[in-house]
């Protein structure tokens, strides 16, 4: 273990989100007290300046809350807003697996058939089922653990080459007998459905979806190439967002190609699960996990009335719960096109909807510092004790404070917050460094009390 490790017992800091609907009404099965919470949080969020995106909340079907903060497109300032569109990642196995749900009620396909009716070519295709896939048991290698799909995600491909490269893989388990997740699974599922149905996935989403549940910002990446209101995604707010160039959808046609809104993706699971769209005997097959995974659902926690789906995708993160609130169908979507830190927004959302005793995060405050403010701390800190220096620079650029560390290669940027505290996470450590500096700017304290004392 480091000196740095050992000495300043950092602690990793949150950064949550969570977006809250103006009502002109407490809704009649929440109280002002969760508004008032929820407000709060709210509002924490966006001051932090840790993320971007949107969040819906419905309850028995109707929205209850929906916000959207940050931008769609940082260099234009392009606000988000509850019309603009996220990618949905793996959240888009919920829509593959409805769609197959729908042909199998149809009697156009079984769960019982075989992998070999339509990718004969597949290894042991003959001993994989319909349910295998969309359980992920299947045993079929995962198509993102390819250490060349980096090289080619970005890049048109065509389904033939995309079958090819899952087929060269071959299988990691005997069919059935393991469960682990594996996109190619319903990547495949996909065209399956393709194959039974003689039309492009997209249409069978339109179809199937989008029109009885009059979707109008929901779509297949692949089916409408060109969406007016899709939002880029970005990461490392350091000091401004990075923009992060967008997979290719037809890499990961069917498993992560759906693209829609908060709103939008809550009305459709909201359908789902009140027997809209399914009966309700194909929606218990759906709901019925084994080993944690349902159909298109996982079960993460150890309540049984709690389901949830998740995905990312470039920059975009989203997050999708079910669960239940004095017999009432409740469900939470968070989208994030813009992240600086991995999130895990759904079980604060669901404790505060929930009324259940919810350990909220204190979220700091960032802010801007003016370039004069900014020179008042730059100078080097040091305990002679520990031996440990801090170097405050001025990035020349960005005019934004950056610290130098000997436990660093270069100097990374600090986060500045409203209380007067500064954040900054050493590389080569992975850690979060937190620390103020003294009002007369002399002395530098960490986390943990540890003082440097400026040099003269």
């Amino acid at each position: 273990m480091s000196k740095i490790k050992k000495i300043c017992k950092f602690a990793m800091g949150c950064a949550l989100t969570l977006a809250v609907a103006s009502c002109s009404e407490t809704p009649k099965n929440l109280t002002s007290k969760n508004l008032v919470e929820l407000d709060s949080f709210v509002t924490s969020v966006e001051g932090n300046g840790a993320c971007m995106g949107a969040i819906s909340v419905f309850e028995d079907g109707a929205e209850l809350y929906e916000r959207s903060w940050g931008y769609s497109n940082v260099a234009t300032e392009t606000p988000n807003v509850k019309e603009t569109c996220y990618r949905l990642g793996s959240v888009s196995n919920l829509y593959t697996a409805t769609i197959i749900m729908k042909l199998v009620e149809e009697g156009k396909l079984s769960l019982d058939s075989k992998l070999s009716e339509f990718f004969p070519a597949i290894a042991q295709a003959p001993k994989i089922t319909i349910e295998d896939m969309l359980r992920h048991k299947s045993g079929i290698f995962n198509i993102f653990f390819d250490l060349n799909y980096w090289s080619y995600y970005r890049t048109s491909m065509s389904k033939e080459d995309l079958v090819a490269k899952i087929q060269s893989n071959g299988l990691v388990s005997a069919p059935g007998t393991k469960t682990q997740f594996s996109a190619s699974n319903y990547i495949l599922l996909s065209m399956v459905a393709e194959q039974v149905a003689g039309k492009e996935f997209g249409k069978l989403l339109e179809e199937m979806i989008c029109e009885p549940l009059n979707l109008q910002h929901t779509f297949d990446g692949n089916y409408k190439a060109e969406i007016e209101d899709e939002a880029n995604s970005y990461c490392e707010r350091r000091p401004v967002w990075s923009l992060v160039d967008k997979t290719n959808l037809s890499t990961v046609y069917g498993e992560s190609s759906v693209i829609s809104t908060p709103t939008e993706v809550a009305k459709f699971v909201s359908s789902l699960m009140a027997g809209k769209i399914i009966s309700s005997e194909s929606l218990a097959k759906m709901t019925d996990c084994q080993d944690g995974y349902g159909i298109g659902f996982v079960r993460k926690s150890n309540d049984d009335n709690e389901l949830s789906a998740s995905g990312n995708v470039d920059g975009f993160f989203a997050d999708v719960v079910c669960f239940k609130k004095d017999n009432h169908d409740m469900v939470s979507v968070c989208l994030l096109n813009g992240t600086t830190h991995p999130m895990l927004l759904s079980p604060h959302i669901v404790n505060l909807v929930s009324e259940k005793n919810a350990n909220l995060p204190v979220l700091k405050q960032l802010t801007d510092l003016s370039s004069d403010e900014a020179d008042a701390y730059v100078g080097v800190y040091t305990n002679k004790q520990y031996s440990i220096t801090f170097e405050i620079v001025k990035n020349g650029v960005d005019k934004c404070l950056k610290l130098k560390t000997s436990y660093s290669s270069s100097p990374v940027y600090v986060e500045c917050y409203k209380n007067g505290e500064f954040s900054a996470e050493i590389v080569a450590e992975e850690l979060p460094v937190h620390f103020s500096v003294s009002a007369d700017k002399h002395s530098l304290f960490l986390d943990n009390g540890m003082e440097l004392v400026r040099e003269s």
